[in-house]
C-alpha cells in the first residue's frame, strides 16, 4: 500500500544538484572588508576616543566614562534589584525634593516640578537614571541614582552604551564604558 514511500530507488538530493548550488555563482559573495573587521573589534582606547567624541558632539557636560567589567547577575538578583529600585526611586525623589530643592531650582526645575518630586513623581521629561547598571556592579541605592532630563540627555547616555553593543565591544572585551553622571540632578 505504501510502496511509493519506501522506494529504495529514489534519488537522494545532494549539494551538487541543488538549486542553490546551481545559482551560487550568480549570488553576491559575502565578504567582510578590512575596515569592517577592525570596526567590529575596536580596542579599548579606540572605543574611548569614539565615545569622547560622541559626548562632545552631544554637548554633554559633567559626564565621565568608566570602563567596567560585565558581571552577569542571575535573574533572581536582577528581579530583587528591580523591586528595590522601585522603592528606592520613591525615597530618592523625596530626598531630592526636600533636601536638594535649591539644587533642583539651579538645574532648571520649577517650583511645581519640585512639588511633584516631593510626592515621588518625576516631572515631565525627567527620569530617575541608574548611574551604574546592575550587571556592572551597580546597586539600587540612592547614591546610584540621578534625576536626568529624558530628552535628550537620558537618550544620549543610553545611545553611548548602545553604540558599544552594536560594535560588539561587550561581546569581545566583556567590558563597557559606562557614562557616569556627576551629581544627583542633570538638566544639561
Amino acid at each position: 500500500m505504501w510502496e511509493w514511500s519506501n522506494n529504495k530507488n529514489k534519488k537522494k538530493s545532494t549539494d551538487d544538484d541543488s538549486l542553490l548550488k546551481a545559482y551560487s555563482s550568480y549570488l553576491p559573495k559575502k565578504t567582510i572588508s578590512h575596515e569592517e573587521k577592525e570596526e567590529r573589534y575596536l580596542s579599548i582606547q579606540e572605543m574611548e576616543t569614539l565615545l569622547q567624541r560622541q559626548i562632545i558632539s552631544f554637548g554633554l557636560k559633567d559626564i565621565d566614562l568608566k570602563l567596567m567589567d560585565f558581571q552577569p547577575l542571575p535573574w533572581e538578583t536582577k528581579y530583587r534589584y528591580s523591586e528595590e529600585q522601585v522603592r528606592g526611586r520613591k525615597i530618592f525623589l523625596k530626598f531630592l525634593g526636600y533636601s536638594h530643592a535649591e539644587q533642583c531650582l539651579q538645574a532648571g526645575l520649577s517650583e511645581n516640578d519640585i512639588l511633584l518630586i516631593k510626592q515621588s513623581i518625576t516631572p515631565e521629561n525627567y527620569t530617575v537614571h541608574i548611574k551604574t547598571p546592575f550587571d556592572f556592579g551597580g546597586k539600587s541605592a540612592i547614591e546610584n541614582m540621578c534625576l536626568v532630563r529624558t530628552h535628550p540627555i537620558h537618550d544620549q547616555i543610553h545611545a553611548l552604551m548602545e553604540f558599544q553593543l552594536e560594535k560588539d565591544f561587550l561581546k569581545y572585551h566583556k567590558k563597557l564604558y559606562i557614562p557616569i553622571i556627576e551629581g544627583i540632578v542633570k538638566n544639561a
